[in-house]
């Protein structure tokens, strides 16, 4: 193969799992010495050492992400100093909640239902496609974190950084297989958990190969549910006690209620069309099944709820899917090699969650006239969402060592996504119609709500959203590198981009008719289009100097954004947001790092870097007017400023240490006034950036001990991420101040030949470890999202 941007980091990373957080060590009766190995990337679109690159990045080897059993995002992580996200169970793949040195400014409690308009602040990649996928991480070269501004190379979204997949590539050098097989046990549970992977490999020539990894796993439940309602034979709740006229609801409890499936297919061929140029055709799919959410019942913001146990009156399934098709060329063209990255995408969303508090909150702030005093409000929010996306990117990468290296490149991409919502009604017509008589002539309530309510299909229900946009992102880029010496280098980079984003959207409030629609339509209907153009150009400067062969010093001043886009508000009548909201501007976040890297002996490696990112019109998801349409407004100003270090390093022969440590001080620097329905709440000088910890770190211990008969490998993992508050204060509706925790991992492998056993312990200290919540209004849906508890297992693997 001749894959410029990965041969060379492909040859390497055979050898190469000493990365980030824990370091594969080589046995002594194979290598006299036992030397850290070196690790090449090619984030900056180039084949070199994590060493070699003037900026500060991390990588987790494929080998690494098995040894330690790391299986999500949210593992990734827990081990890669200055990276946050919100663990939200089944609901994770609805929106990248993603945040990297500090830069956020909503609720990463908040992300589970619908897909958001504003775009995520740290941007993701599955190899050269970006798209966000909470991935099932499994045949995994290396997973590359990129920390700061990107904007030059990767384009919008990537405010806080880029994470990129790097999946493993068909070797026309072999043709193997490995199966895997696992099953665990967890805590607060009476179900099982088991795991089955396949990967196999199949060189069709010397220039073509196929590769294709399956898998499938499922989570048996942990949380219980207290509260849920009872449901009769025509869908609507039972009156508790039979009173339909005055009853509450009758409830009951379900154990067990989150269970889990994930199932994933990639398929790829990789074959030459001639000596200098080479073709990847991938097919990737991946699909999740969630019965119910993660998450405990708490109070008023503080955890004292059972840590597996909630409150909600409905269980809340999700299912996502997702296809991503891409083919990428290559070619030596001598001066430089040509890159082609073709790629489509195209994911489903299907969340339900229990709204039945929202429902509650407006009637008691009316007094009990908006639902006529209902004692049983119970509705479901059915959210159905699909995105398609083209992206096609050329890059031209000069080739050979000279003073002066350079990268060219033009980027397209089209993206169309829709979003319909129903809040359905499991219980007001039918209340209704059980209230005879309310005025004399009129009949029941029902007879009265008719009178000024249709509810045509599709409005039915509470609340009808139909929201679609389509946004359109052209740019060309570059990066110019120029040697002042063999020790001293600076890149210039530049991307020129032009935006359109166009959204159309249609609200409707059914049961409040005539009353809620701008024209008077009994659907209470409000339809609204608009749409924005941007262009604007993003700069990046960076300096490098090698001290000697084994410390470079950097300095970097780069600017990240994410696009701006349109909001399809109503101006006029009840439901009218002012038109200053009708545009929202891309945010902007310049960012200042100096670093210094390097080596010690052939037995340790370190990184430091301190930062200061300063971000103007921070985007925000908010609800506006008396509606509550969803949109994004502007902030203000923020800034985030913060220390991280990563030291890897080999103690005697066989065990390896490998530390991180990240602080982050992230806060609003400008008092800031922001839309919250028909009221403003304000981002106040000094309030912290939501969801982000002070301090995060990460300790990882592997051990390796040579047997008469195979090989011990013990891995032992801790993470630990300080207390951190869901919202800028509590003027804001999901604020609370979650606690700091630590969770710690432990395993033990056993390997002869084509044989592994593992055993493990995830979370061995049964912590819940909050990151997110929702507070509703009432009390028994006021919940946080946990982890799950602790769960031991056992993993078996065949290689042939």
């Amino acid at each position: 193969m001749n894959r410029a941007e990965t041969k060379k980091s492909f040859s390497k990373d055979k050898l190469c799992s000493g990365i980030a957080m824990a370091m594969l060590v080589v046995s002594g009766d194979v290598l006299a010495e036992t030397v850290l190995e070196e690790v090449v990337v090619t984030a900056t679109r180039r084949a070199q050492s994590t060493l070699e690159v003037p900026y500060n990045i991390t990588a987790v080897s494929g080998q690494t992400i098995s040894d330690s059993g790391l299986s999500d995002l949210n593992d990734i992580a827990a081990v890669v100093p200055g990276l946050v996200t919100a663990d939200l169970g089944a609901d994770s793949g609805v929106n990248n909640s993603l945040i990297m040195r500090g830069l956020n400014a909503n609720n990463p409690g908040a992300t589970n239902i619908l897909p958001n308009v504003v775009e995520p602040s740290v941007s993701t990649y599955l190899n050269n496609t970006p798209v966000y996928l909470n991935l099932k991480l499994a045949d995994l070269n290396r997973v590359e974190v990129l920390r700061g501004p990107q904007g030059t190379l990767y384009g919008s979204g990537s405010v806080g950084g880029t994470v990129r997949f790097i999946f493993n590539e068909p070797d026309p050098t072999d043709s193997s297989a490995k199966i895997s097989v696992g099953t665990s046990t967890s805590s607060h549970s009476g179900e099982s958990n088991y795991d089955f992977d396949f990967v196999g490999n199949l060189a069709l020539s010397d220039t073509a190969a196929i590769r294709v990894a399956a898998g499938v796993e499922h989570l048996g439940g942990v949380t219980d549910a207290m509260n849920l309602s009872q449901i009769d034979g025509s869908g609507n709740v039972v009156p508790e006690g039979g009173d339909a006229i005055g009853g509450g609801i009758a409830t009951y409890t379900q154990k067990d209620t989150d269970d889990r499936d994930v199932t994933y297919l990639r398929a790829a061929a990789a074959f030459s069309l001639s000596s200098d140029t080479d073709v990847l055709l991938s097919v990737m799919r991946q699909e999740s099944d969630a019965d119910s959410d993660t998450y405990r019942r708490i109070t008023d913001g503080i955890e004292n709820g059972a840590d597996w146990e909630n409150g909600r009156r409905f269980l809340t399934p999700t299912e996502f899917e997702a296809q991503i098709v891409s083919l990428e060329v290559e070619s030596e063209l001598g001066f430089a090699t040509f890159s082609s990255s073709t790629s489509t995408t195209n994911t489903e969303v299907m969340a339900r969650n229990d709204i039945s508090s929202l429902y509650e909150s407006i009637d008691e702030a009316t007094g009990g006239v908006a639902y006529f005093g209902s004692p049983r409000l119970a509705f479901m929010t059915e959210a159905d969402a699909e995105s398609e996306g083209f992206t096609q990117e050329f890059r031209l990468v000069s080739a050979g060592d000279s003073s002066v290296e350079w990268v060219l490149g033009a980027y397209y991409s089209d993206t169309e996504s829709d979003l319909e919502v129903h809040d359905v009604d499991y219980s007001y017509e039918a209340w209704l119609a059980s209230v005879p008589d309310v005025y004399y002539g009129l009949g029941t309530f029902l007879d009265v709500l008719n009178t000024f309510s249709d509810r045509t299909p599709p409005y039915t229900g509470a609340y009808y959203q139909d929201r679609s946009i389509d946004f359109t992102d052209k740019a060309i880029f570059g990066e110019l590198t120029y040697r002042l010496s063999d020790d001293m280098q600076v890149t210039v980079g530049l991307r020129k981009f032009w935006q359109e984003f166009d959204a159309s959207q249609t609200v409707a409030l059914p049961y409040c008719g005539s009353f809620c629609a701008p024209d008077g339509n009994l659907n209470g209907a409000t339809s609204e289009a608009n749409s924005a153009d941007f262009d604007d150009q993003l700069l990046k400067i960076n300096f490098s100097y090698d001290i000697d062969d084994n410390t470079m010093v950097y300095a970097t001043w780069s600017e990240g954004f994410r696009h701006g886009g349109a909001n399809s508000f109503p101006t006029s009548g009840f439901a009218g947001v002012d038109t200053s909201f009708l545009v929202f501007q891309p945010d902007e976040a310049t960012n200042i790092e100096f670093g210094v890297k390097g080596s010690i002996g052939d037995t340790t490696r370190y990184s430091f870097a301190a930062y200061r990112i300063d971000w103007e019109n921070a985007q925000l998801d908010v609800y506006a007017g008396a509606l509550g349409i969803p949109g994004v407004v502007n902030g203000d100003e923020a800034r985030s400023q913060g220390l991280e270090l990563e030291v890897n390093t080999i103690v005697g022969e066989n065990l390896t240490v490998d530390l991180g440590l990240g602080y982050t001080d992230a806060e609003v620097t400008t008092d800031a006034g922001l839309l919250n329905f028909t009221d403003f709440v304000t981002a106040r000088k000094g309030d912290p950036l939501p969801g982000v910890p002070d301090v995060q770190a990460s300790l990882a211990l592997n051990y390796l001990q040579p047997l008469s008969s195979g090989d011990l490998r013990y891995n032992l993992t801790a993470s630990y991420r300080s207390s951190a508050e869901t919202n800028f204060n509590e003027d804001f509706g999901n604020y609370a101040n979650l606690d700091a925790f630590a969770k710690i991992n432990a395993s033990v492998t056993w390997q002869k030949d084509a044989v592994a056993v593992t055993g493990y312990v995830k979370n061995l200290t049964d912590e819940a470890g909050l990151t997110g919540v929702q507070n509703g209004r009432a009390a028994y849906s006021h919940i946080g999202f946990v982890g799950r508890p602790r769960t031991v297992g056992i993993r078996v693997s065949y290689d042939f």
